[in-house]
């Protein structure tokens, strides 16, 4: 097969929280004149950005474009839920554990890569704590079948090798405020984002390195002699090769047909605490 086009285009239904907490955004070019490129990139998210981040590192020589199909940070990445994790978290499991000692480790050391890049990342965008914290997690109980959990979990960390820190509820009052808590579980290699801010820097940073453009989505590609041309309502990229890095939106373009479903989970976000609010909370 040498032609794909899309059935169908990402569509938001509402705001993106993480993205509309923010102050208004740049915008970033539309492709509007053909162009010619080593790589194409589809799909502006935590993949396409890291991809092309990645690439440009690799080789700075190489032409790459990135086409996003609506707005940066608006889509599903902007909407994540914020946190990069490096230990196994199995919630199916009896102990998180995934499937077996090695394998975890094996998984826990692409994690970290994955982190330690995400890091170097908010470095060279000047990220805040608030929006790039290296602070941890907990898996806080509040029932005895959690705190068994915990205490396996604890087991299986202490057979990696790995560090963390056992609380009690009277710890877990003292650093929740509530006495809700029966045991928590603390591990220090979480990372807590803040998506939408996340890929807004990525985006304007890599227009200094790469052709950057949003609002572009890729409606066709197609096979044209040794490479591929890629298709936007506007402009169309010869390109030597394509990467696609737009999730579950490849079983529009016929990949993995009947085999991947959008979902949507919902939050809600809290207006700011009061003062009093705070004081009670403690």
């Amino acid at each position: 097969m040498t032609r794909f086009e899309a059935k169908r285009l990402p569509r938001q239904t509402g705001l993106a929280g993480w993205n509309g907490i923010l102050p208004p955004q740049t915008p970033l070019p539309v492709l509007e004149q053909n162009l010619t490129a080593d790589i194409t990139i589809v799909g502006g998210g935590f993949a396409g950005l890291s991809t092309a981040q990645r690439l440009h590192q690799l080789d700075p020589s190489l032409k790459i474009v990135l086409l996003e199909a609506g707005r940066f940070a608006e889509s599903s990445a902007g909407r994540n839920s914020g946190f990069m994790i490096d230990l196994p978290h199995d919630l199916a499991s009896d102990n998180y554990a995934g499937e077996g000692l090695e394998a975890d480790r094996a998984a826990i050391a692409l994690n970290r890569k994955a982190i330690a890049f995400a890091t170097e990342v908010a470095g060279e965008c000047d990220l805040p704590k608030e929006m790039f914290d290296p602070c941890g997690k907990y898996n806080a109980a509040a029932t005895k079948s959690g705190d068994e959990h915990n205490r396996e979990f604890a087991t299986h960390l202490t057979k990696l090798g790995e560090p963390y820190m056992l609380y009690d509820q009277q710890q877990m009052q003292e650093i929740t405020g509530s006495p809700h808590y029966t045991s928590g579980l603390y591990a220090p290699g979480t990372v807590m984002i803040q998506p939408a801010a996340y890929v807004r820097a990525l985006s304007t940073h890599l227009t200094g390195q790469i052709d950057v453009f949003e609002n572009s989505p890729v409606t066709r590609f197609e096979k044209q002699g040794p490479g591929w041309g890629v298709s936007t309502p506007n402009a169309k990229v010869s390109t030597g090769q394509v990467i696609l890095a737009n999730n579950g939106h490849l079983e529009s373009f016929g990949f993995y047909k009947r085999q991947l479903m959008h979902i949507c989970l919902y939050a809600s976000m809290s207006a700011p605490l009061s003062e009093e609010q705070i004081k009670t909370l403690g």
